[in-house]
């Protein structure tokens, strides 16, 4: 955990050193049990864990996540001039922007009603795409 304020001056530091297709990441110190949080935040209240104020476990709800993967398994981590700024280098990022860029002409082509547009873009996204062949009245492509 940081302050808002120092995380806030971490993301304008990492800003300004900021290149073209560049990803940096900020190094927010160890990992914390929200266990060990919620006791330590009790004793710093002058009070005693467990005895004053009961705490509940109650499991991991649906969507919530129990850890964080900040790098990804093909990334690889880059120092940088600041401690607590890395830079991640991937071969992905790339493939992120060209990604982007392939939405926005997919969006355009879909607001224009283009179907040839559109299925052109879907195939050099996956080239496994394979549309169905079938139409209904209204148009749209048929399942199958």
């Amino acid at each position: 955990f940081m302050r808002a304020g120092d995380a806030a001056a971490l993301v304008l530091m990492a800003a300004e050193m900021a290149t073209s297709q560049r990803l940096y990441c900020l190094d927010s110190g160890e990992p914390v049990k929200i266990l060990s949080l919620a006791e330590r935040l009790i004793q710093l209240s002058g009070l005693h864990p467990h005895r004053d104020i009961e705490i509940r476990v109650v499991g991991v709800r649906p969507g919530e996540q129990t850890g964080e993967t900040v790098i990804g398994k093909d990334e690889s981590r880059v120092s940088t001039s600041h401690l607590r700024i890395l830079e991640v280098s991937s071969e992905r990022v790339s493939e992120q922007i060209g990604l982007e860029m392939s939405i926005r002409e997919l969006e355009r082509f879909a607001r224009d009603d283009d179907l040839s547009g559109m299925l052109r873009v879907m195939r050099e996204i996956v080239p496994e795409f394979q549309p169905s062949q079938n139409r209904d009245d209204s148009g749209e492509t048929g399942s199958g």
